[in-house]
């Protein structure tokens, strides 16, 4: 390892099994980022769809998978035991000082060796300043200097979560958007930066392998036969209800709608299970077994594209971004998203698409309706779409971020 080099580790935190728009933004940033410059490694604390894709680029990837929590009363099979109030409390404790160690101590100290071993001078976390409270504990205990690239909003954010983003040396944001955000909630900017997030054309169209063609003859859906996609993992805030409900409104005039909800489901998070299940019972009580299916992941986002006459981004919460429009715009696609956060960003009302307001079946529906009813709109809308994206998305700078590693490190 030269000496002259910036070490430099990325931390994706997610845990709840999904590969996400964060996971592909960190591969392009250090896929880009120039290697005489910058050696990198990536850490993440699941194995997911872009590891492989990192060490194709030869690029060293670590799994530290974090211990789980445990539950002791769960462990006594005498339930009649476990839930006798003095041994119930001695259980607590006791599980309160594994627990704490498990999951805070001991992760803690494997991150100040990791630093110290392989000679990290700098932590870009990929998540949230509200997240990754170990990792600016080691940073501090060890010298080293802590980055973070806000690409996520959690809606709650626990009091000790509001603190240590004091610690850190400087903030990376996808949008103006996540600028607003982080103001906020009371964070300080003076080290902040919007770095929008981009498309590498020449890759992107490598993808596509198959024809509009192909991809509908897959799914049963015929030449001329209306064809609309939802592209995100499978979570509430996502939207997904939102297009169903629309969807329900419009079957009586397009029987033979389809629309595809294209995504990872979590295993592991309640919520999104629960969710997951609700898709699927909503889909039945609405007789909408032939309209909607619900694909899982896929990979062929392209081709999938390709192949739609209209996309749809239906966030109820406001998005960070939204690297799918994108890919959406790239292939000249109408495009259709709600009216708060990054697509406001990304899309002009009207000229390269539409903007409505979240979590509104009704006014979905009309602009859905609007849009498959006149195929000159939908044109319009995909040429204008391209031309934005092309103008405004496609250059990752790199270059800023090295010069920032420099300028922090002095």
């Amino acid at each position: 390892m030269r000496n002259d080099y910036i070490n430099v580790l990325y931390v994706d935190e997610n845990q709840d099994g999904t590969t996400g728009g964060s996971h592909y933004c960190l591969l392009d940033l250090v896929n880009m980022i120039d290697k005489n410059k910058v050696n990198p490694l990536v850490m993440f604390y699941q194995d997911n769809r872009v590891t492989e894709n990192l060490r194709k680029y030869n690029i060293r990837v670590i799994i530290y998978c974090k211990p789980d929590p445990i539950n002791l009363r769960e462990a006594v099979s005498d339930k009649k035991l476990a839930n006798h109030p003095i041994l119930s409390r001695i259980l607590r404790g006791i599980q309160i000082l594994i627990n704490i160690t498990r999951t805070d101590i001991i992760p803690l100290m494997y991150f100040i060796i990791f630093i110290i071993k392989h000679k990290i001078h700098i932590i870009h976390l990929n998540n949230s300043v509200f997240a990754g409270l170990h990792w600016v504990i080691a940073a501090k205990v060890t010298g080293r200097k802590i980055v973070v690239h806000q690409r996520t909003h959690l809606e709650k954010i626990m009091p000790l979560m509001s603190y240590h983003h004091q610690f850190i040396d400087y903030v990376l944001g996808v949008s103006d958007h996540t600028k607003e955000y982080l103001l906020q909630h009371g964070v300080n900017l003076s080290k902040y930066t919007t770095l929008y997030d981009r498309i590498d054309l020449d890759k992107f169209y490598k993808r596509i392998k198959k024809t509009p063609e192909m991809l509908r003859e897959e799914f049963s859906v015929k030449r001329n036969q209306p064809l609309i996609g939802v592209v995100g993992n499978l979570q509430r805030w996502k939207g997904q209800i939102t297009v169903i409900e629309a969807v329900n409104t419009l079957k009586n005039k397009y029987p033979d709608l389809r629309c595809l909800l294209i995504g990872d489901s979590s295993k592991k998070t309640p919520d999104d299970i629960k969710f997951y299940e609700e898709l699927r019972t909503m889909i039945q009580e609405y007789n909408l077994e032939q309209n909607v299916v619900i694909t899982g992941h896929r990979d062929d986002i392209p081709d999938i594209l390709s192949a739609l006459d209209l996309f749809i981004h239906a966030s109820t919460s406001p998005e960070p971004f939204g690297m799918v429009i994108l890919e959406a715009m790239a292939m000249r696609k109408a495009i259709i998203a709600s009216n708060e956060g990054g697509p406001l960003e990304m899309i002009i009302d009207g000229e390269s698409g539409f903007l409505v307001k979240p979590n509104d079946p009704k006014i979905l529906a009309e602009k859905i309706d609007l849009v498959l009813s006149d195929i000159s709109i939908r044109a319009r809308l995909g040429e204008n779409a391209l031309q934005r994206m092309q103008s405004k998305f496609t250059e990752l700078n790199t270059q800023y971020v090295e010069n920032l590693y420099k300028r922090i490190l002095t």
